[in-house]
């Protein structure tokens, strides 16, 4: 076994990892820190206040995010991660007036270029709809061409 010192978020971490998995493991956390970078930059001076755990959670989201939008892209080359999931679903008729489809969107954060699971909280009337998220954390207003319907990834 063997043992690294990687840094995420500011924050330094001591892991074990299978010999000759070094640098897998190395990629890994500085995919995982790329993400909180970009939460740090999203959320400026409030990101101090976040609670590690919930950092680590929203990098990881944000993460999967793009890996599933890779795979539902048919990726050609194994590894490669989407910079961008896909469109919104600005638009689309009826969506954000039915409360079924409300109840679970995916939303940029603070105009971020990451989706996150939340919900409609309300609808000002012109196109900007304030955001409850997954962690409880809120956005508004948010602009309705950065929220979509959920992308579920076939099973």
């Amino acid at each position: 076994m063997a043992d690294l010192d990687i840094a995420i978020a500011g924050r330094n971490y001591r892991v074990a990892c299978a010999d000759g998995e070094e640098d897998n493991l190395t990629r890994a956390a500085a995919l995982l820190a790329e993400e909180a970078e970009t939460l740090r930059a999203q959320f400026g001076g409030r990101f101090a206040a976040l609670p590690e755990s919930r950092v680590l959670l929203m990098a990881s989201l944000m993460l999967g995010d793009r890996f599933r939008a890779t795979l539902d892209a048919g990726a050609a080359e194994p590894g490669a991660l989407a910079a961008e999931p896909a469109e919104p679903a600005a638009g689309q008729p009826g969506f954000f007036d039915d409360p079924e489809l409300a109840a679970r969107v995916e939303a940029r954060f603070m105009g971020g270029e990451h989706w996150l699971p939340g919900t409609i909280k309300e609808c000002d009337g012109d196109g900007m709809y304030a955001i409850t998220f997954y962690d409880g954390s809120e956005d508004d207003p948010v602009r309705e061409d950065h929220i979509r319907r959920p992308i579920v990834a076939d099973q």
